[in-house]
């Protein structure tokens, strides 16, 4: 309804309006087209959004833009013809989609005029500056967010890809011989008791089994050492009581993907075993929040606070360095 009055009173505004688009690009500006486009097709323009009427976003957004070029183009110093047009379509655009450089592209392939490159780029960044100031997400997500789904403008890399297993793991492991037997168990049980509360709370939670070379034959989590350790008969290999094919990373495998792997077997500690079999580390769940940790750790130490000195008075301006290594 509302676009349809706004037809009677601007029809120009109806349709995709390219033509208008060409038009203003030309230098053929009204005050009339001008004004035509920057209210009435605004206002048509955000009753359809408002609506959620599939209404178009790109041409829209290039007419209105480009209407607000012209318009502050009497203003401003002189350029070419459709210069200022082109720069306001680019910059709405840039601002309400985020996405500065595509603008900038766009509007050279419209125009094949790279001397316009340098002021529509300029204009775009500024724009875009401006936009991610005061809006919280670009034009293209807010819809998303609206229905729950919050998304931020900055996608960064997940900082468990940018580590590896060898990077977070355990190298210190208490690990038993595969010909260990249950008493091997038995005694290590109770050396836990003696030692009470705070061995209970050490990290480990699994038990590798290695031959002589060092390679992994077999692991015992906990819960099973503590089974074994209460059998009657103790003489038997400890082998048996764990899992001899047990699941594993490598050390070069990023916690990303460790931490897949965790969720996916409902596991939370692995045996880390390099090409050749051989114990190397073991890696728990709590090893994935250094990735996360130390890349919190990296931003904070690159962070530089200024502090400006206030015109009348007040502290000097001063930046806080990094502590020394």
């Amino acid at each position: 309804m509302g676009g349809g009055g706004g037809g009677l009173v601007f029809p120009r505004g109806l349709g995709v309006g390219y033509s208008v688009i060409q038009q203003m690009i030309s230098g053929d500006n009204t005050w009339r087209l001008l004004a035509g486009i920057l209210i009435v097709k605004s206002f048509m323009w955000v009753f359809s959004l408002g609506s959620n009427t599939a209404g178009g976003i790109l041409a829209p957004l290039l007419m209105i833009g480009g209407a607000l070029g012209a318009a502050l183009g009497h203003l401003m110093p002189v350029m070419s013809t459709g210069a200022w047009v082109l720069v306001g379509m680019t910059s709405v655009l840039s601002a309400a989609i985020g996405a500065p450089l595509t603008s900038a592209m766009l509007a050279l392939e419209l125009t094949h005029n790279g001397g316009l490159m340098l002021p529509v780029l300029l204009s775009c960044i500024a724009a875009y500056a401006v936009s991610v100031l005061v809006m919280p997400r670009s034009m293209l997500t807010e819809g998303l967010s609206r229905r729950g789904l919050h998304l931020s403008r900055e996608f960064g890399v997940d900082p468990l890809e940018t580590m590896l297993v060898n990077q977070a793991m355990h190298t210190s492991v208490f690990a038993l011989s595969d010909n260990a037997t249950r008493q091997d168990a038995a005694d290590w049980f109770r050396k836990m008791e003696e030692r009470g509360a705070e061995a209970w709370s050490h990290w480990q939670r699994i038990f590798p089994l290695v031959d002589g070379e060092g390679r992994l034959r077999g692991v015992l989590t906990r819960s099973q050492m503590m089974a074994a350790a209460k059998q009657e008969d103790l003489s038997q290999p400890l082998l048996m009581d764990g899992a001899m094919t047990p699941k594993t990373v490598a050390p070069g495998t990023t916690l990303r993907a460790s931490a897949v792997l965790m969720a996916e077997s409902k596991l939370t500690s692995f045996p880390v075993v390099d090409g050749e079999g051989k114990l190397v580390g073991v890696l728990t769940i709590n090893d994935l929040l250094k990735g996360r940790s130390e890349q919190e750790h990296r931003e904070s130490r690159r962070e530089r606070v200024l502090r400006l000195r206030w015109p009348f008075g007040g502290k000097a301006a001063a930046v806080d360095e990094p502590e020394a290594e």
